[in-house]
């Protein structure tokens, strides 16, 4: 960031929905206050401190690709090796994004960056899954047939506790701003797919 010209629009890496830490709203929307004590709030912080141009991007869970930085791929590693596992909450449900529409978000943001300077949106399809419901297609996309073992949420890792509980985006304004509509809508049709790559991918 400190080698960037003001002149230049700076997209960081994405932010997620972790910045509103252990809240209790029922949708998330750009206007949504955060907890600012968490690590993504002050990089957002800081970010606008700086005064270069920028356009901050909250996605949902991301999915899609090979999952090598997705939570899908955990539990295709580990419904592989020992079993399917869901942790904490069996009700909650979250939004999701395929990494392609979350590209294409990035894409649309540096057609016109002047346009987006400042702004905030966040990003997921218009269908929430529960990860329950996920982990178990992730399971069958790797060939389990075994039932998914239930878990407290605190056997999860730690940077992934703060999601049990429902995660829902309103993406609507960045599909106004932006002309952006996700074309990857469905997270449990694209696991196999996604599973391939990942196995693909793997050493």
């Amino acid at each position: 960031m400190s080698g960037a010209r003001a002149s230049e629009p700076f997209l960081p890496p994405p932010s997620g929905c972790s910045i509103y830490g252990e809240h209790a709203h029922a949708t998330l929307t750009p206007g949504t206050s955060v907890d600012n004590s968490t690590v993504r709030a002050r990089l957002e912080a800081e970010l606008q401190g700086a005064g270069l141009p920028h356009t901050v991007l909250r996605p949902g869970m991301v999915h899609g690709g090979d999952a090598h930085s997705s939570i899908v791929g955990d539990w295709f590693r580990e419904a592989q090796s020992s079993g399917p596992v869901h942790r904490g909450r069996r009700d909650k449900v979250w939004s999701w994004i395929h990494v392609e529409d979350l590209a294409r978000a990035y894409t649309a943001v540096l057609r016109e960056p002047e346009e987006h300077d400042g702004r905030t949106y966040l990003l997921g399809d218009a269908r929430p899954v529960a990860p329950l419901a996920v982990v178990e297609a992730a399971a069958r996309a790797v060939g389990r047939t075994d039932a998914v073992a239930l878990a407290p949420i605190e056997d999860e890792k730690p940077v992934y506790r703060v999601f049990d509980r429902d995660e829902i985006i309103d993406s609507s304004a960045a599909g106004a701003a932006l002309g952006w509509i996700p074309q990857e809508s469905d997270v449990l049709a694209e696991l196999p797919a996604s599973f391939g790559q990942w196995s693909a991918a793997r050493p």
